[in-house]
């Protein structure tokens, strides 16, 4: 089954590279030193990610995560995007709400409950993707919540 026309900015082509995660890279203060070990874009390493088309689930789906956290990257694997519309700000964006429901590493107590990905640009006027990541942590005094997000340009042919 093709990529439908609708996905077909979101995703990676057959012969695309991976797409190298660059600055910038944020994690919210509060969560930065417990977070930083496992978010994408904060290793010394070089880190790489691909979002592909499944027409098995009908969603975008993660084929690469090049030098992640082994746990991150499971999670990364897990998670099973939709196109959806805030028509309010007149913006698309990829989004899996229920990546929280499902069975993750312990991140200090931390879990991934959502993930989307926006379009930007970036200084030079080319576009620009985001991975923005929402975080809950239970707490007895009540759920803490971050984000952290990392960008990448477009994906280059082989």
């Amino acid at each position: 089954m093709a990529v439908p026309k609708e996905y077909l900015d979101w995703v990676a082509g057959l012969n695309d590279e991976p797409a190298d995660i660059e600055d910038a890279c944020y994690i919210e203060a509060h969560a930065v030193s417990e977070l930083m070990d496992w978010s994408p874009g904060y290793s010394h390493l070089q880190q790489t990610q691909r979002h592909v088309w499944d027409p098995a689930s009908g969603s975008v789906i993660f084929d690469d995560t090049t030098n992640w956290d082994p746990d991150m990257a499971n999670v990364a694997k897990q998670v099973h995007m939709k196109l959806s519309e805030d028509p309010l700000l007149e913006i698309q964006f990829l989004v899996d709400d229920q990546i929280g429901q499902v069975d993750q590493p312990n991140f200090d107590g931390w879990t991934v409950v959502r993930w989307r990905v926006v379009k930007s640009q970036d200084r030079r006027g080319e576009l620009l993707h985001h991975d923005i990541i929402d975080w809950e942590k239970r707490t007895r005094a009540g759920n803490v919540t971050a984000q952290s997000f990392y960008s990448w340009h477009v994906y280059k042919p082989k």
